[in-house]
C-alpha cells in the first residue's frame, strides 16, 4: 500500500481522486470513511438488517435449490431490498 499513488477512490468521470492516503488505507480520509463500515455503528446495522431481509425472502441460509425465480418475486425482493440502499 505504501507505493506512493494517491487516494483510489474512482470519481464519477473514471480517474481515481489522487488525494493523500489515510495511513493504512487505500483511500483518503473522506472515501475511506464513505467505503468503509465502522463495527457497531447504525450503518452497519442498516446492512446487517438488509442482509437478513434478503435471507429470509429466499428461504434463509440455506435455500433449496431451484428453477429461476418468478418475476413477481424478484420484483418483491426488490421492494424489500430498496428501503436499504
Amino acid at each position: 500500500m505504501d507505493d506512493g499513488e494517491g487516494c483510489a477512490y474512482i470519481l464519477d468521470g473514471g480517474m481515481a481522486c489522487g488525494a493523500e492516503r489515510r495511513a493504512g488505507s487505500s483511500y483518503c480520509p473522506a472515501h475511506d470513511a464513505r467505503c468503509h463500515i465502522p463495527p457497531g455503528s447504525a450503518a452497519e446495522r442498516r446492512v446487517l438488517r438488509e442482509a437478513e431481509a434478503l435471507a429470509n425472502a429466499v428461504g434463509g441460509r440455506r435455500g433449496r435449490a431451484s428453477r429461476l425465480p418468478p418475476d413477481p418475486f424478484l420484483r418483491r425482493l426488490d421492494r424489500i431490498a430498496r428501503p436499504f440502499s
